[in-house]
């Protein structure tokens, strides 16, 4: 007969009894066993959580076993989807307030009257300001004027001739410091000479500018052609008692008539009565209009030089100065005109909107004072347009465009429906809760009278795409990598163009062993795509079922449009929805039960435990 498994107080005993080398005393009415290795000790409790381990799993994969798995049939259906939101009814208002202060003196409205958009309200004594602006603009007139001046100083500091000539004296050098009125040089015009000659009085009177006029020179005799520049108006005696008037003619100069040479003269047949004397046609001294030192001298005496041309620069920081100060003095004299005349039209409140007045506030005669910027002087609202604004999320805000329609309802106008538009998309968000919103604003597209006014609360629905009459299934029946547990006797899809990818079993049989990657054997699969996740996936289908990889589109909150893999008809297993994707896992993670052969034969030593120790062999217990 076999010996007794000692009890747990001898167990613990033992050892004591091994460490001090002692017997334990044996106790009456017991056989004395022997000792139990610590091994075995371990070994028992494995066995027992594994046991208890089955027994759960038997259990509940039979309760699972009663239950039918849920299903779904793939079918035609639409799918939309929207972005969902709310907001409250608002009508576009403006507020008439003052930015300036002073006595109403004119008031054109009444509450109820319609008014355009910027039509005048109110006007407020505008007099002081009239005064500001009369003195800025005095102001700007000097600016003006002070400016004008340093220009034309600046201009003075080119030396210009006066006339065409040649250069007779040149005064100064390159580098030379010079005053306002100091002589440059001296240009003279030699090309042409003036004669000054007296005629008889009687005899000018039948004499005219521009007659043709010859001159004797009285040293050569040689005689020239000329003609008359100019008439006394007078006359003078001479020193023989004679009336005469002088007579100015030009005569051209073949280079030999210097000024101070005499010569007689004839007008048509009238002779003068003594000769004259020729100067030159021009003369001219270049003087120094500021002061500063000479740059870029570009003639020299005998030099011709036309007139216009600069014959020199003078330097003069100040003066550049003067006219950058002048410039920034006429600009800014021009700004604060310029704001007065803003400000000026502040003292007629004008409407920015059309609409009706529906609050007035201020009247003829009131002292309106800016201080107090919280005045609102009348209120002016635009009833034919509606709007709210709604948040839309972060992840939402990049498929909402200006212009899309919106679809809107409200609880106090049950069963009616309207249609918006996005009117604006805001790019300022707020972040709450690690969320960001942004207002989008939704202008209702319904006349006055519709029942919508202002404060009711709104729903809002926008659609961003949407699919007519697709092939679709419950977004519960998507598992992780688009895989679909499809059920085998309700396929109907067998004869269509659309296959379920093959197993990874299947597609290892159709490969031929040298083109099996190297290190792979028996049923590994050649890549980790697709097939293999079918494969793994398979194991975790529902009895009657298999796993089928389908390529999706367009989902909303039911349905997702299946684009291949399935055809209408076939039945698909669907998730409960207390479970996630893993509820069609547990059965595969806990149905393979022990491992076949159960714990070696043989019992414990001593024959602790019952020869042949637990049945091996079964497996385990079966797969959910």
């Amino acid at each position: 007969m076999a010996e007794t498994i000692k009890t747990e107080n001898e167990i613990q005993e033992l050892p004591e009894k091994i460490e001090t080398g002692k017997k334990a005393p044996a106790k009456k009415g017991k056989k004395k066993g022997k000792k139990i290795p610590k091994w075995l000790i371990i070994v028992l409790a494995a066995i027992i959580l594994i046991v208890a381990v089955v027994v759960i799993r038997k259990v509940t994969t039979g309760n699972d076993a009663k239950a039918e798995t849920n299903t779904a049939t793939v079918e035609y259906r639409n799918v939309t989807k929207v972005i969902e939101g709310e907001g409250t009814i608002e009508v576009d208002r403006y507020q008439a307030t003052s930015l300036v202060k002073g006595e109403i003196i004119a008031d054109y409205i009444e509450e109820g009257d319609y008014v355009e958009k910027d039509q005048v309200l109110y006007e407020i004594d505008s007099g002081d300001m009239e005064n500001s602006i009369t003195r800025a603009e005095n102001s700007l007139k000097t600016a003006r004027n002070n400016y004008q001046q340093a220009l034309e100083d600046i201009e003075e500091l080119n030396i210009t001739a006066p006339i065409s000539g040649v250069i007779k004296e040149l005064k100064v050098s390159e580098g030379d410091q010079v005053s306002n009125g100091t002589v440059i040089a001296q240009v003279v015009d030699s090309s042409v000479m003036k004669l000054k000659i007296n005629f008889l009085e009687d005899d000018v009177r039948h004499m005219y500018v521009g007659q043709p006029a010859t001159a004797r020179l009285t040293v050569t005799g040689e005689t020239l052609e000329g003609t008359v520049n100019k008439i006394s108006t007078g006359a003078l005696v001479n020193a023989d008692g004679v009336s005469v008037s002088m007579v100015e003619m030009l005569v051209s100069n073949p280079g030999a008539i210097v000024p101070g040479d005499k010569a007689t003269a004839m007008a048509g047949s009238f002779a003068c009565t003594e000769a004259g004397t020729f100067e030159y046609n021009g003369s001219e001294s270049i003087t120094a209009k500021q002061s500063g030192k000479i740059r870029n001298l570009k003639y020299d005496t005998s030099d011709k030089i036309t007139a216009g041309a600069v014959l020199a620069n003078i330097e003069n920081t100040s003066l550049k100065n003067n006219l950058e100060s002048a410039q920034i003095s006429l600009e800014n004299a021009q700004l604060s005109l310029d704001d007065l005349y803003d400000t000026l039209d502040d003292y007629k409140i004008k409407s920015t909107i059309a609409g009706k007045v529906i609050q007035k506030n201020s009247k003829l005669g009131d002292k309106i004072d800016n201080s107090n910027a919280q005045t609102v002087m009348a209120i002016v609202s635009d009833p034919s347009e509606l709007s709210f604004e709604m948040s839309v999320d972060e992840l939402d805000i990049v498929n909402i465009k200006e212009g899309q329609g919106v679809q809107i309802t409200a609880d106090a106008l049950d069963g009616q429906k309207f249609v918006g538009h996005v009117d604006n998309v805001s790019e300022v968000g707020t972040a709450s809760n690690g969320v960001t919103t942004y207002p989008v604003k939704i202008i209702v597209d319904v006349e006055e009278g519709s029942g919508l006014i202002p404060g009711m609360n709104v729903d809002a629905v926008i659609t961003i795409d949407s699919r007519s009459n697709v092939l679709v299934v419950p977004n519960s029946a998507i598992q992780r990598g688009n895989i679909v547990y499809v059920k085998k006797d309700g396929r109907v899809s067998s004869g269509s163009d659309t296959k379920a990818p093959e197993s990874g079993r299947e597609a290892e049989e159709k490969t031929p062993e040298s083109k099996k990657p190297e290190g792979m054997s028996g049923g590994e699969m050649s890549e980790s795509g697709g097939e293999k996740t079918v494969e793994m996936t398979s194991k975790n289908a529902p009895d009657g079922f298999e796993a089928v990889k389908v390529e999706v589109g367009l989902s909303d909150e039911s349905y997702i449009e299946i684009i291949s893999g399935l055809s209408e008809g076939d039945v698909v297993a669907v998730q409960e929805s207390r479970n996630s994707s893993n509820s069609f896992m547990m059965g595969g993670m806990m149905g393979s039960g022990m491992p076949g052969g159960g714990m070696p034969g043989g019992g414990m030593p001593d024959g602790g435990m019952p020869d042949g120790g637990m049945a091996g062999g079964g497996g385990g217990a079966p797969r959910g």
